[in-house]
């Protein structure tokens, strides 16, 4: 008996990543295909939208190979995708420019402008505050500054909508990346009139807003002859990379949280109040809102006291399994914002600093200090969107020290999966329901996701110690910001 298969891509800034999952939830191949980053000035960093269609193109050709059957049996594509960098197409759906990205900062005036004089009404209407990374102040710098390249523009999309262009003709968006645009009103899920209005921007350039789990069309008939495939391959609407990386992980509820330690940190979690000054809003692939809380320097500011201390230590000697039983050192704190803050302080001009350090400490009590400034900087976003239990995933989920120290600091039960295949998997999630073989979101997560059967608890010798440390931590933010002004 055939059996369904569905591939999910992960559109990243480093790479493109492409799975085939089957109907039961085994990953059964998957390939990674790499592209650059351009960086033309200090502050920017575009990527060429080709460059994603030429990797896209690898990675499937490779999946196939791999899977022969996929020319039969496949249900289709969904695709995941970095948030809020602006591509800008021609009349013609030909990339006007290079595609501005999440983390280029040159329009950094265009942000402060937007809180400062249309503060309210952008919170109002997208659940959010402007940051450089979102979409919007980076078509206003567009605007002031390439004239001719912005009147060219016929069509605005995300990286992954590109993607789904190339694959079908279809100018599409889903919610979940479009609620990081400052563009869609998240309470009606339409494209904000308003917001429009003020910065007049015509509604022609924006596409069809779409479910992620939505059919948005087929492969064209020429790229499924190109890829020989033996029938036609239905395209799904997709998600944000943070919404796909959230149902991957099976968080579809307000009963489970995600937090990830990569190089910078996320806590997300479902829920319908708003924290518009202290938290991102965006919409799930599944409807629902959910909020998210950043610290950008999260595993960096591991690796960076690292190669200060241990450069040459191998990093699984360096964070042994000792620094989570370790007695809490009452007097040593940590804020990791090297290179500046988003949540619940967004502050690019704050810098980071150790609180209480003198002659008697040693390395193992600074680096224990880093670990733990990471996670009551997370912490500080959890405060405010408390859930029954959390799931790490991300390289501090690989650390058992780390994870204890999480699960210490925020007083919650942790898990992790068995296998990470983060948002490639979430989209091929949506594919699985999109298709109708499974009913609901609830039934996918409990076919497709897999946790340890350790659950890491918290030790009652230490809450009580990192409680009172963490109480002094929330102070030094207030303390030290004006240093930096």
């Amino acid at each position: 008996m055939k059996e369904s298969l569905y591939i999910g891509i992960d559109l990243g800034t480093g790479s493109l990543k492409g799975i085939v999952v089957t109907y039961s939830g085994s990953v059964i191949a998957k390939s990674t295909a790499s592209y650059d980053v351009i960086s033309p000035h200090l502050g920017y960093s575009e990527q060429d939208p080709k460059d994603w269609y030429e990797a896209f193109e690898k990675v499937l050709f490779q999946l196939i190979a791999d899977i022969p059957s996929l020319k039969d049996d496949i249900r289709g594509i969904a695709i995941s995708g970095q948030m809020h960098s602006l591509v800008m197409l021609d009349a013609k759906g030909h990339p006007v420019r290079n595609a501005i990205l999440w983390n280029d900062v040159r329009n950094a005036i265009e942000s402060k402008f937007l809180n400062e004089k249309y503060g309210s009404l952008i919170r109002s209407e997208t659940g959010n505050r402007s940051f450089e990374g979102f979409t919007l102040p980076k078509i206003l710098w567009m605007r002031d500054h390439e004239i001719d390249n912005y009147q060219t523009t016929h069509s605005i999309l995300l990286p992954k909508d590109y993607l789904v262009y190339r694959l079908t003709g279809q100018r599409v968006m889903d919610y979940s990346d479009a609620s990081g645009t400052l563009l869609l009103n998240i309470n009606t899920r339409t494209w904000s009139t308003k917001m429009l209005d003020t910065f007049g921007i015509s509604s022609t350039l924006l596409p069809r807003l779409v479910r992620s789990d939505e059919k948005v069309g087929t492969m064209s008939e020429a790229l499924v002859e190109h890829f020989g495939f033996h029938g036609p391959v239905n395209i799904y609407g997709g998600g944000a990379d943070n919404a796909c990386g959230a149902l991957g992980a099976g968080v579809v509820d307000e009963s489970k949280q995600l937090i990830s330690i990569g190089t910078s940190g996320v806590i997300l979690g479902m829920g319908s109040a708003m924290h518009e000054d202290t938290l991102h809003n965006f919409l799930h692939v599944n409807g629902e809102r959910y909020q998210m809380g950043v610290t950008l320097s999260a595993g960096d500011s591991l690796n960076w006291i690292k190669e200060i201390v241990a450069p040459e230590q191998a990093f699984d000697a360096f964070v042994d399994d000792n620094y989570g039983k370790r007695p809490v050192h009452p007097m040593l704190l940590f804020t990791p914002y090297l290179r500046g803050e988003r949540c619940p302080h967004p502050d690019a001009f704050i810098r980071g600093s150790f609180i209480g350090l003198d002659s008697s400490h040693s390395r193992r009590d600074m680096v224990q200090a880093v670990m733990e400034g990471v996670v009551f900087s997370l912490r500080e976003s959890f405060d405010r969107n408390k859930s029954a239990y959390l799931i790490s995933i991300g390289g501090g989920a690989k650390s058992s020290a780390w994870l204890q120290i999480q699960a210490n600091i925020l007083q919650s039960p942790i898990v992790t999966l068995t296998t990470e295949e983060g948002p490639a998997l979430g989209a091929a999630m949506l594919v699985a329901v999109g298709s109708g073989d499974y009913e609901n979101y609830n039934e996918v997560v409990k076919q497709f996701i897999r946790y340890s059967k350790d659950t890491i608890i918290p030790s009652q010798e230490h809450i009580e110690s990192y409680e009172r440390l963490y109480q002094s931590y929330i102070k030094i933010y207030n303390a030290t910001k004006d240093f930096f002004v």
